[in-house]
């Protein structure tokens, strides 16, 4: 599952439920179809609501989320030769920046 963030805590069960019926769906046990539509649309309702309205703090905890994508991931899926360029190598590298 993802990591949900403290203001995400409402998403939490609506997403069990989701994966609940998708996996039962998925096994061909029974069609959960419009179960599955009905939850997303209401996950969707829910999310609109909780992001419109965020404070100062809840965009930061969003803009370092642990599962937010890093510049090499965005790299990585551009190209396959990346090589990184170095300085001088005066001072040392800054393992912030790529």
């Amino acid at each position: 599952m993802a990591v949900l963030l403290d203001f995400e805590k409402p998403l939490e069960e609506l997403i069990e439920q989701r994966d609940k019926a998708q996996e039962t769906h998925d096994k061909g046990k029974v069609d959960m179809s419009d179960t599955i539509t009905q939850l997303n649309k209401k996950l969707t309702t829910i999310k609109k609501d909780l992001y419109s309205d965020l404070s100062g703090w809840q965009k930061v905890q969003i803009s370092r989320h642990p599962e937010r994508p890093y510049t090499l991931d965005y790299i990585n899926a551009m190209t396959k030769n990346f090589v990184e360029l170095h300085g001088d190598r005066n001072f040392g590298d800054d393992k912030a920046m790529v």
